[in-house]
C-alpha cells in the first residue's frame, strides 16, 4: 500500500514549526539575521532530531511485534495480519528506511517465503503498483541466501532442458 506510514508526525511538521519561528517579511531580499534566527534554527533542528528518534523507536518496536507474528501459517494467521503485512512491506521499500530496518523487514518476508506460506503476502503485494512490485521482487532476490540461488538455478536449468527436449 503506497504512502502507508507507521508514525504520523504531521501535527508537528517542519513547516509548521518554521512558520511559528519566522515572521512575515517584504518581498525584498533584505534578511535580518541575529541571535533569534540562530536560536530558532537550533530549536527546529532539535525538534527534528527528537522526532526522528521517536520515529526510529516506534519503527523498532513495530518490527519486534512483526517478528513475533512471523513466520505464520496461511490457515491460522494472527488477527491483525493485514496491518502486519502493510507495515513489513512498507519497511522493506528501498530508500525510505535505514538499510538495517529494510534488511530486517526483507529477512522476515524471506523466512515466510521459505516456509511456502505466501497467501497473505501475495494478497497485500498485488495492491501495489506493478513498478513497485518489480522493485520489491528484485530487492528480495538480492537478499536471497546464495544457496537458494544455486538450487533455483539448478532447478531452472533442469526445467528448461526438459522443455526443450
Amino acid at each position: 500500500m503506497r504512502g502507508h506510514k507507521l508514525f504520523n508526525a504531521s501535527f508537528v511538521s517542519k513547516e509548521s514549526t518554521s512558520s511559528i519561528v519566522s515572521s512575515d517579511t517584504d518581498a525584498s531580499s533584505d534578511t535580518t539575521t541575529g541571535l533569534n534566527t540562530f536560536s530558532g534554527r537550533v530549536v527546529i533542528g532539535l525538534g527534528d532530531a527528537v522526532l526522528q528518534g521517536v520515529d526510529h523507536f516506534i519503527i523498532l518496536r513495530r518490527l519486534e511485534v512483526i517478528k513475533s507474528a512471523f513466520p505464520h501459517d496461511d490457515k491460522v494467521a494472527p488477527e491483525n495480519i493485514g496491518a502486519l503485512y502493510d507495515d513489513v512491506l512498507e519497511l522493506s521499500r528501498i530508500n525510505l528506511y535505514s538499510e538495517r530496518i529494510r534488511e530486517q523487514a526483507l529477512r522476515i518476508l524471506l523466512i515466510q517465503i521459505n516456509n511456502r506460506k505466501t497467501r497473505y503476502l501475495i494478497q497485500h503485494l498485488v495492491r501495489w503498483p506493478s513498478v513497485e512490485i518489480v522493485v520489491f521482487l528484485s530487492e528480495i532476490m538480492a537478499c536471497m541466501p546464495s544457496e537458494w540461488c544455486d538450487i533455483l538455478f539448478r532447478d531452472c536449468k533442469h526445467f528448461t532442458q526438459n522443455c526443450l527436449i
